[in-house]
């Protein structure tokens, strides 16, 4: 024989929010109470589960009632019916079950007036609920934990911005005798499109010694000047996935160059890509043309991301160029951070904006004194014999 569930007094089980939901009918509302009270949510769990469900759900309380025991809510559930002289009971309880609903609608965040009327034995409950000031503190708290969380990513990035890119990638190095080449690049070296390798201007003048005029010194492919072999020379490492080789076409097409038309549209297309797959030279291009807005509508804080991320990639003319936009924002201090770490990867313009602050009293003489003897250092570490060679050639 199944066991009947002790049912708790009926002044502790708070019916007045449920003679609403069901509609006036005490019968209704128990049932209601009862469905929410095993966990199976019924329709006024469905539609005010964030006012009342919860509650029932939470250490086995009903609205306005007190806990059972243990032994009870371990006894298997069985349905009951209030029988129709138990009805008038049920309605006294929605009046003292009312306020204590409210009472505990008030400790959850919202206040709720229950009015119980009773008019030719029918309980009607109005319920009028408005916010108050703890709901208002939740949203206060909600704004203030985004605006957390937005100076907490700042706070990340401005960290990995000092901490990392101290290092000029390797794609700055030589590919045959391995040494950094001097900046600007583009004055002490030459990229070949047969295998897009650069090459330092003193290995080329060591090749040409050796009687390698007409062909690369790294992969022996032969030169020419034909600009539809080398296009397709490009073309061949872009199909390849080569980050260098599609940043190298992207140039091409932004400035017309290799028999192609200027096309601004196509160079972002496949900068985007190369910076995609890590290419920092094409981040920096990314973040030239968005801040200057050179084919494209200017975007400032678009170009500065691109930069940042050259940056942190070992991109020293990103590095200067954040350090540039620092200053003029009139935080000096972060400037000459900026500065010290391009000026100790060689880079001349970063030293002379460290030594012009200096001058100005807009840094110590210890900040230009390290970033003098860091460029120093860096400028050491990019001679050998061969440059210097060539470089006496002019």
């Amino acid at each position: 024989m199944q066991t009947r569930r002790p049912r708790p007094p009926l002044l502790n089980w708070g019916l007045g929010p449920y003679l609403q939901a069901g509609e006036g009918s005490p019968e209704k509302a128990y049932r209601s109470l009862v469905a929410c009270r095993e966990g199976t949510p019924s329709r006024l769990g469905r539609e005010r589960k964030d006012r009342r469900y919860a509650w029932l759900r939470k250490g086995g309380f009903c609205v306005g009632a007190v806990s059972q025991s243990a032994a009870a809510r371990r006894a298997p559930a069985v349905a009951w019916e209030p029988q129709p002289e138990e009805q008038e009971g049920m309605l006294l309880a929605a009046g003292r079950g009312g306020r204590a609903a409210g009472e505990m609608a008030e400790q959850g965040g919202r206040k709720d007036y229950l009015t119980d009327v009773l008019e030719g034995g029918t309980a009607r409950t109005h319920i009028h609920t408005y916010h108050t000031q703890k709901n208002m503190s939740s949203v206060t708290n909600l704004a203030a934990d985004t605006t957390e969380s937005a100076d907490q990513s700042a706070r990340s990035l401005h960290h990995r911005l000092l901490t990392s890119g101290h290092e000029r990638p390797e794609g700055d190095a030589c590919s045959i005798c391995f040494d950094l080449i001097e900046l600007p690049m583009n004055e002490h070296s030459k990229m070949n499109v047969c295998c897009m390798k650069t090459l330092c201007n003193g290995c080329i003048l060591a090749a040409q010694r050796r009687g390698m005029n007409d062909r690369c010194p790294f992969c022996r492919t032969p030169l020419t000047s034909r600009r539809c072999i080398q296009l397709a020379m490009v073309q061949k490492r872009v199909n390849k996935g080569d980050d260098e080789a599609i940043s190298f076409l992207g140039n091409n097409y932004f400035h017309g160059e290799l028999g192609l038309a200027k096309d601004v549209p196509r160079a972002i297309e496949l900068w985007t890509e190369a910076a995609e797959l890590g290419s920092g030279d094409a981040h920096y291009q990314l973040g030239c043309v968005y801040y200057k807005g050179k084919g494209v509508q200017e975007d400032k804080p678009r170009g500065v991301h691109y930069w940042q991320q050259a940056a942190m990639k070992g991109h020293v003319e990103s590095r200067h160029n954040l350090g540039a936009i620092e200053y003029g924002n009139g935080n000096y201090e972060l400037a000459v951070q900026h500065w010290m770490i391009s000026a100790k990867m060689g880079y001349e313009k970063s030293l002379n904006a460290i030594k012009f602050m200096f001058k100005d009293g807009e840094a110590t003489k210890a900040q230009y004194a390290e970033a003098l003897l860091g460029y120093r250092d860096a400028v050491e570490e990019m001679k050998s014999p061969q440059r210097r060679k060539r470089r006496n050639l002019g």
